[in-house]
């Protein structure tokens, strides 16, 4: 009974899963997309009923006696052949490569398929508000590398404060660095050195240099678009997301999340989200932001509104500002204000059940 009630849960689940993956990878083929999910799940019920049988037959092992182990290796199979299957009908009707790639392993497809799931929890709670998701941030292999640096600059930004604005400069005027720490700390200095070795290795450096002797930096920072992008600001939206991801498994406290939803609202005009968790079925949204704040407290304010987010449910991350000033803009706005050293408070008092009160 509970092997039956099992797979009755399961089927569905995959079909549905598979689905969504296929209509992502396929997002002008709709129909077929659909075709391809329903199909595959109906193969691995099939595929399952037959393995059934067949060891009845032969073995007169019942499957519902199978290992957790072997079952897992028994879905990876057929991970592997629908990713197969999948890549090729991909290319031949999209003429490039679809995001879950045949080298990919198993487990990585997997991984992608349950994050497609949960992605797609919170564009239905969007959905249910009256807004579009066009598109949004989607994981990829990469994703680790920008998480370490993203932690590294975010956890040492005290010690990384000079620099980085040094750094922000540099990109927004499209010049070279050449950065004298003679009056920086020794621990300023071992973190900044540390942190552009690392971005050396990534390559978002073309070329670095340190003068220990004259205590001179001298940096070519990499002009792409994606590099460009994480360190204008991008970094720390993965930094406050990573924190808030640890704090609420920390307090075992379920959710779902989505990084930068671009979005149709009601009236049609288009905004793009930071990040947006569903905890425990209700939303909990913030914003990022390393500078020029002051055009974006109002306008954030009157999103929470469109968005139907209550205040509680709210925050505005800003660098570099003063606690005092926080609660002073927190008082003045409709949407809770919070820095670098104090959001992970001010989102545990909000988020997590037993520090409200």
């Amino acid at each position: 009974m509970k092997s039956k009630f099992t797979n009755f849960l399961i089927l569905p689940t995959l079909t549905l899963s598979f689905g969504i993956l296929a209509a992502v990878l396929l997002p002008n083929r709709g129909k077929i997309a659909v075709l391809i999910g329903s199909t595959t799940g109906s193969i691995i019920g099939a595929y399952s009923q037959h393995l059934k049988s067949e060891e009845n037959e032969d073995s007169g092992i019942n499957s519902s006696n199978l290992s957790p182990e072997k079952r897992l290796i028994i879905l990876r199979e057929q991970v592997t052949i629908f990713q197969n299957h999948l890549q090729q009908l991909s290319q031949d009707l999209n003429g490039h490569s679809s995001v879950v790639t045949a080298s990919s392993s198993p487990q990585t497809a997997v991984n992608q398929i349950h994050q497609i799931s949960e992605d797609q929890e919170v564009i239905t709670w969007l959905t249910q508000q009256g807004i579009k998701v066009q598109n949004y941030h989607k994981s990829d292999e990469n994703e680790e590398v920008f998480n370490k640096l993203a932690s590294y600059l975010g956890n040492k930004h005290s010690e990384l404060r000079y620099f980085y604005k040094q750094l922000k400069r540099s990109f927004s005027k499209g010049e070279n660095l050449a950065l004298n720490l003679n009056s920086r700390s020794k621990q300023e200095i071992t973190c900044t050195t540390q942190f552009c070795n690392r971005m050396s290795d990534y390559a978002f450096l073309t070329s670095y240099q340190y003068d220990r002797k004259k205590k001179m930096l001298y940096a070519s920072p990499q002009r792409t678009g994606i590099v460009i992008n994480f360190i204008t600001g991008g970094w720390f939206e993965r930094f406050i997301y990573l924190s808030l991801c640890q704090l609420l498994k920390e307090h075992e406290q379920p959710y779902k999340s989505i990084l930068n939803p671009q979005i149709i609202l009601q009236d049609g005009e288009d905004f793009e989200l930071d990040i947006l968790f569903l905890i425990q079925e209700s939303p909990f949204w913030i914003e990022c932001k390393t500078g020029d704040y002051q055009n974006h407290v109002t306008k954030y304010s009157k999103m929470r509104t469109v968005l139907s987010i209550p205040k509680e449910c709210s925050l505005l991350v800003i660098l570099g500002i003063s606690d005092q000033l926080t609660e002073e803009l927190t008082n003045l706005h409709n949407i809770y204000i919070a820095n670098e050293n104090n959001f992970l408070e001010k989102a545990k008092t909000l988020i997590i059940p037993s520090n409200r009160f």
